[in-house]
């Protein structure tokens, strides 16, 4: 069981390392983040028209 648990821990340190390592060298930059954000922007809003409709509709019944 211990074994296991070690193997998790080392993956998952792994993984934190690695991720902030590729960070490092290669930065996100300016026009990707504000490409991501527009596009979460309109995610959002079609998710709110969504959910809007689907409440209109429940009301209706």
């Amino acid at each position: 069981m211990t074994n296991i648990t070690n193997f998790v821990k080392g993956m998952a340190t792994g993984m934190v390392i690695g991720a902030g390592m590729s960070m490092m060298v290669s930065p996100i930059d300016k026009k990707d983040i504000r490409r991501l954000e527009k596009k979460t922007d309109r995610m959002f809003s079609s998710m709110g028209n969504a959910i809007d409709n689907m409440l209109d509709s429940m009301r209706c019944r």
